[in-house]
Order: C-alpha cells, then sequence, then structure tokens
C-alpha cells in the first residue's frame, strides 16, 4: 500500500490523502503492524549516546550489585542508585541520523536531566530556531 502525503500541516485527525501538488511530497510504505515508513528513505531523528557507570557494592559480606542471567552474562543493575551521576565525559553531544548518515545535530541542542534520577531530554538552548 503506497499513500502520498503533503508537505502541510495535519490536524490530530490525521487523514491520508493524494496530493497532485508536485515538490515535497513523500511516499510512505504501510508495514503489517499499521506503521508508515517513508519509502525513499527521509528519515530523521536526534539521539545521545549517554555512557552509563555502574557502582557496584564493595563491601564485604554484602551482594556486589551484578545480576547475571542464566547464562551468566552481566545484566544492568535494576535501581538507579547504582548508576553513577552523569558528567560532561559520559554524555556525548547531541547527533542526528538523516537519511542513513549520522551528524552532529549543532550547538543549539544539548542533552538535558534536572535529576539523576529524572527522565532526560534533548532539548534547544533558548533562542535558537535550527532544526534543520
Amino acid at each position: 500500500l503506497q499513500t502520498t502525503m503533503s508537505n502541510s500541516h495535519h490536524s490530530s485527525k490525521h487523514k491520508h490523502h493524494k496530493s497532485s501538488k508536485s515538490g515535497r511530497s513523500k511516499t510512505t510504505e504501510s508495514s503489517t503492524n499499521g506503521c508508515s515508513w517513508p519509502v525513499n528513505g527521509d528519515v530523521s531523528f536526534l539521539f545521545v549516546v549517554n555512557e552509563l557507570e555502574i557502582r557496584f557494592r564493595d563491601e564485604q559480606d554484602l551482594d556486589s550489585g551484578i545480576r547475571r542471567d542464566d547464562w551468566l552474562n552481566v545484566l544492568p543493575p535494576n535501581t538507579p542508585e547504582l548508576y553513577s551521576p552523569e558528567t560532561l565525559q559520559h554524555v556525548s553531544q547531541v547527533m542526528r541520523f538523516r537519511n542513513g548518515e549520522v551528524t552532529p545535530a549543532g550547538h543549539a541542542y544539548y542533552w538535558a536531566r534536572a535529576g539523576q534520577f529524572d527522565e532526560g531530554c534533548i532539548a534547544m538552548a533558548a533562542g535558537e530556531t535550527q532544526y534543520g
């Protein structure tokens, strides 16, 4: 199934329609799970790779904090207290994947986390308008 979507703003009632306009229309293909993916490879997203440092317990006669599966592979801790706080050395710059290429997203974007155990997000610096 192929659907052509115009590059106009869509309301919350997302409608697929065929557009006779030329230019920046995108062709999509639906998968068996109902998701649509651009056929032409026009995919772009931002991401960050953070290095997580685990603080294993060193106290004698206590659990070390190391969890293992049935095949003795080390598993990540099940509590956030066993991770060291993030520092600049642990956080990469914000990167962009676009059409199969990975490049720095630019100085407008940065990784933000309010507290050690809070969710993090990619934020845009105040006054910036860089989206491309």
